[in-house]
């Protein structure tokens, strides 16, 4: 999936269709991004493959339900 949305920010460049505030809004995102793919490293590395499931499951179910909201 990453190497999906890299290669359409590179067609992006490519083709002008940037502003610049994208791309001041893709760097201020960029700790965030970092900070939860480490901890999603970590968590993965810790529990067990059950355990990982239903808690990615329980923070899908709850972004979900406040999408809704």
């Amino acid at each position: 999936m990453a190497a999906m949305q890299v290669f359409a920010l590179g067609l992006m460049l490519i083709r002008g269709d940037l502003s610049t505030k994208v791309l001041v809004d893709f760097a201020i995102s960029i700790p965030a991004l970092l900070a939860g793919t480490a901890l999603g490293l970590f968590v993965f590395r810790c529990v067990d493959d059950a355990l990982f499931r239903r808690i990615i499951l329980g923070i899908l179910l709850v972004s979900g339900q406040l999408l809704v909201l």
